[in-house]
């Protein structure tokens, strides 16, 4: 069996801002919801999964707030236009056969980590559609990240990483990359991203 677990406002906010200007005759913006639904399909053919969800983020993690208050606080609004989009892709991408999944005051990455490593424990193959680099340490080999970069394709239109992925995380990490998105204070004088031996 196979499992797609799709990291929806990754490729919500990709669509949008790589196809600018799209709308309907009633002046709507359609832009996301047309490269989404594109991205989406493209993915079915490919994986051809037995199941198929969307996770989407739902607030931040109390816990990781407590911690740290200034925890993702400089993230952008999301745009006007993006915003209905959003709406009518969670209401309506089951209309393509998927789940759409998200849990109060959580990410989607954590959420598709719990699914990810439950579905291994029952022998499910789990391909995971998204650009978070830190599900890459999940990568084993019943667990593959779903990519269309020109780097990791070497035939057809797709590649699955497997545990070869493995080299971003362990025993070879990338560690610390400051850039302005960055919150905690223990790592804002720490530099550039580099290889780290674990």
């Amino acid at each position: 069996m196979r499992l797609l677990l799709v990291d929806g406002h990754y490729y919500l906010y990709r669509s949008f801002f790589a196809i600018r200007g799209l709308k309907n005759s009633r002046g709507e913006p359609t832009n996301a919801i047309y490269g989404f639904i594109k991205a989406l399909r493209k993915m079915l053919a490919d994986v051809k999964p037995d199941r198929a969800a969307v996770i989407w983020d739902a607030g931040l993690p109390a816990r990781r707030v407590e911690l740290q208050p200034a925890y993702k606080q400089n993230r952008s609004e999301m745009p006007d236009d993006l915003r209905p989009q959003e709406d009518w892709l969670q209401k309506n991408i089951s209309l393509l056969g998927t789940q759409s999944l998200e849990l109060p005051n959580t990410e989607a990455d954590d959420l598709i980590a719990s699914y990810a490593r439950s579905a291994r424990k029952d022998g499910v193959d789990v391909v995971i559609a998204t650009n978070d680099k830190d599900i890459l340490q999940l990568v084993d080999a019943n667990i593959h990240i779903y990519s269309t970069n020109k780097t990791d394709i070497k035939e057809g239109g797709f590649a699955l990483l497997g545990t070869a992925s493995r080299q971003h995380t362990s025993p070879m990490c990338w560690l610390l990359q400051v850039t302005a998105p960055t919150t905690f204070p223990a790592f804002l004088e720490s530099g550039a991203k580099r290889p780290f031996n674990w």
